[in-house]
């Protein structure tokens, strides 16, 4: 009997094992857009294995199986999440990845700040991030995290067209980011609301 016990527990760091090589990090930088034809999500996974996950999507479900599929499945933390727009409908799906993984830090653009306020799900979102919390900053153009490999992601400034369609009672705050990996660049920019 005491041999049929060590027999299953060396099977078991077995797989384990075999599941931490095949998982590890390649030192290939990994972008994944989930969503793809609305660019609801994006998860960048760095050569050294950090993982950044930028806006949410619309839905809380998808969301969570895209990152069950694209996340080795002992993982339940994220390094960054970045939120380009605060008040767009892409919060309610971060609030669930709040919820079920534990994240690092948070930047985010500031909100827009209109006379019709905020909507619901942003309250959600500062209670759960303040209830948990996770370190969040203000992005600013030209901050940016150093990837590994020389790679980088940088916040850029609001695209030029978004400043001239707002007026008055409307300040936009929408953030683009640049992924520089050698001779390959990813501009990322923020989902439609």
């Amino acid at each position: 009997r005491p041999g049929k016990w060590i027999v299953t527990m060396l099977l078991v760091a077995s797989f384990f094992l075999f599941m931490g090589v095949l998982n590890a990090p390649d030192g290939r930088l990994h972008v994944t857009f989930f969503g793809a034809e609305q660019g609801e999500a994006v998860l960048v996974e760095a050569p050294g294995g950090k993982h950044i996950l930028v806006d949410g999507g619309r839905s809380p479900e998808k969301l969570n199986l895209a990152l069950g599929k694209a996340l080795p499945f002992w993982k339940r933390d994220l390094d960054l999440v970045i939120v380009t727009s605060p008040d767009s409908s892409q919060l309610p799906a971060l609030i669930d990845v709040l919820r079920r993984y534990r994240v690092d830090q948070i930047w985010e653009a500031p909100p827009r700040s209109t006379r019709a306020g905020m909507p619901a799900s942003y309250y959600e979102w500062r209670r759960e991030v303040k209830s948990r919390n996770v370190p969040t900053t203000i992005a600013t153009p030209g901050q940016w995290i150093e990837l590994g490999k020389g790679y980088r992601l940088q916040v850029l400034d609001s695209p030029q067209e978004e400043h001239e369609q707002t007026g008055p009672d409307t300040t936009s705050q929408r953030m683009v980011l640049r992924i520089d990996a050698g001779q390959v660049s990813f501009l990322l920019t923020p989902p439609p609301d």
